[in-house]
């Protein structure tokens, strides 16, 4: 069946071109080498295909580069998806470019995502507090649909942000919970979660943060199966 009006399928054949047809050269710059999947992105917005746009940027694209560890023999690097790639070689720009255009098209889930990825995107610009409303945001659209996954994401990305403005405290609390909700759903994001509260601890000293971390395990204790998942929280911590 023919795409109508002309102008959209005209849009559909840039899509299919910049996806078949770019063949940037191998020794070229990281961004041209991401062009034709961010050309096909933004046609696909043109024409308000928005769920086919985030689909897109979900795949990586093969990259070759000798700047960052090589992933296959083929010597190249491949993320899970294109909007992290964009952050990994630091082309923030186009990475918040890329990420705002789909907040608010297509579903809850995706807007959880991509405010997450912004928030990511600020912290390593050092706005830190722009970080912070995007993951709030995240977190607030992850618990409003259910999803343990991307609020235990969204509050371990807050510590983060508090932790890099030294509210250390608040740093501590918040990595602690999102540890407990990674524990609870088995998600190997136990470690990222772990390894920054490591940093804390080093900021605030051990005692300080051993006072900070028994307080959030009482808490914890008086929740649901509060009890045993304290005894599995005091092994990471402090027996690992």
């Amino acid at each position: 069946m023919s795409i109508t009006p002309k102008w959209k399928r005209t849009q559909y054949r840039a899509v299919i071109n910049w996806l078949t047809k770019y063949k940037p050269q191998p020794d070229s710059p990281i961004l041209e080498q991401l062009r034709g999947c961010l050309e096909a992105f933004h046609h696909l917005c043109a024409v308000d295909a928005w769920e086919k746009a985030a689909n897109l940027i979900r795949r990586g694209v093969p990259v070759t580069t000798s700047t960052v560890p090589l992933n296959s023999y083929e010597d190249i690097y491949l993320e899970e998806a294109l909007h992290n790639q964009l952050g990994d070689f630091s082309y923030y720009r186009e990475q918040i470019d890329l990420c705002g255009k789909l907040i608010g098209k297509v579903n809850n889930e995706v807007d959880a995502y991509t405010l997450s990825n912004l928030g990511n995107t600020y912290t390593c610009l050092k706005q830190y507090e722009t970080a912070i409303e995007y993951h709030k945001q995240s977190l607030g659209i992850a618990a409003g649909i259910g999803d343990k996954w991307a609020a235990a994401a969204a509050i371990h990305n807050l510590s983060d942000a508090y932790r890099l403005l030294k509210q250390f405290d608040l740093a501590a609390l918040l990595g602690m919970r999102s540890l407990y909700i990674f524990a609870c759903i088995q998600s190997p994001e136990m470690e990222t979660a772990m390894m920054t509260l490591s940093k804390i601890a080093l900021e605030i000293g051990i005692e300080e943060y051993a006072e900070i971390i028994e307080e959030q395990l009482q808490v914890i204790k008086q929740e649901e199966g509060g009890e045993q998942a304290v005894v599995g929280l005091r092994q990471l911590l402090f027996e690992t």
